[in-house]
């Protein structure tokens, strides 16, 4: 039997921008085989009903307290994209909730039309 020499795993694999998409994605439906999941990690706040990419932030369109929000999530630190480990549904979903001390209401933009949307929040400086 022959030795196998080196490694056959990168100690650390790269991380694609389709990837960062895909990981964000299955986080917030709470699947990480999410093309076939349920639309929300937690069904009681939010459903997830699309998504866009735009530079550097993805747009993730929720229905939320019976309305269709736009909000724009970060991919990367400092251009570096966030690995799996990011949890952003739990960052999220915090935030939605009724208690929290900064509502989602602190982070709207007003100044940004999106027809898909009634409202567009801006987390990219906050998650």
């Amino acid at each position: 039997m022959a030795e196998l020499v080196g490694s056959v795993v990168p100690e650390a694999a790269e991380v694609t921008l389709d990837d960062g998409i895909d990981y964000l994605i299955a986080d917030l439906v709470g699947d990480a085989f999410w093309h076939d999941a349920t639309p929300s990690a937690a069904p009681e706040l939010y459903a997830l009903t699309g998504f866009d990419h735009h530079p550097g932030a993805v747009r993730i369109y929720l229905d939320h307290e019976g309305r269709t929000i736009g909000v724009d999530l970060p991919l990367s630190d400092n251009g570096t994209l966030r690995p799996v480990r990011w949890w952003a549904s739990t960052k999220f979903i915090a935030l939605l909730y009724p208690d929290e001390p900064t509502p989602l209401a602190a982070h709207e933009t007003h100044d940004t039309h999106d027809p898909r949307c009634e409202a567009v929040y801006d987390l990219t400086g906050w998650a």
